[in-house]
């Protein structure tokens, strides 16, 4: 509520993400980020969910998960109810019609110490989160929820590959209150681009499994507005009810 109240001159900005996307579902919002907000441009674009499972396991593939699938209910780990994670693998299982459980869990690490342990059979995470952990050798990646795959994991492949019609792309954007001169949002476009183009800000992005890129206006807002009606429709399946 602070940038609102700020002077819509074009200093006070506030950085949205896919997760505002999904809060429009789950939170009865003071605001509405669609009509309150005019986009500027992406900042980091894009983050995918990992499917996570141990080095050891019977589990090396998309196509192994639908095999087991059919002989066993699986279990799934995530982070948080409602959270982006927690979601993803609501939305593979609704996806791939699986025999599957989703279990949250309060932190990323208990998350992936259940899955060594044989808890669950799959997480769901994001790479900066668990970096340390692939590199380690104790979990491993066997599919990246992207529409192509990730330059910092070019050897696993995209659920997508696998011929599940799957996608979960995680983002996080720049955004002005409505109101703003249209001049200010070009201006500060303008520069984010300009920076996040800088070959020393994208190194330092990657290390840490996360693209930097810019855009335009119009493409954050139509991101926006699709993932808050597919979000949406993940919740509602979900029951998970608005608090």
């Amino acid at each position: 509520m602070a940038t609102l109240k700020a002077p819509h001159d074009g200093y006070t900005v506030i950085m949205f993400s896919n997760g505002t996307a999904i809060s429009s579902s789950l939170l009865k919002l003071p605001y509405d980020p669609i009509k309150d907000f005019v986009p500027v441009s992406t900042m980091a674009a894009y983050l995918d969910e990992l499917l996570l499972t141990t080095p050891k396991g019977p589990l090396n593939s998309v196509a192994d998960i639908l095999a087991q699938a059919k002989k066993r209910q699986l279990i799934f780990g995530t982070v948080n109810p409602g959270s982006t994670q927690n979601l993803s693998a609501l939305l593979f299982k609704s996806t791939t019609g699986l025999n599957a459980t989703v279990v949250p869990f309060k932190t990323t690490s208990q998350v992936i110490a259940a899955l060594i342990r044989g808890d669950v059979d799959v997480a769901f995470e994001t790479y900066a989160a668990v970096k340390g952990f692939i590199d380690a050798g104790k979990i491993r990646p066997i599919a990246t929820s992207g529409t192509k795959r990730s330059s910092w994991l070019p050897k696993v492949p995209t659920v997508l590959e696998s011929g599940v019609h799957y996608d979960v792309t995680g983002w996080n954007a720049i955004f002005a209150p409505a109101g703003v001169p249209a001049e200010a949002v070009n201006v500060l476009n303008q520069q984010l681009n300009a920076v996040l183009s800088l070959p020393e800000v994208r190194q330092r992005f990657q290390a840490v499994g996360i693209e930097a890129r810019g855009s335009t206006p119009a493409a954050v807002e139509a991101r926006l507005q699709s993932d808050t009606k597919k979000w949406a429709a993940v919740v509602k399946q979900a029951g998970i009810p608005q608090q």
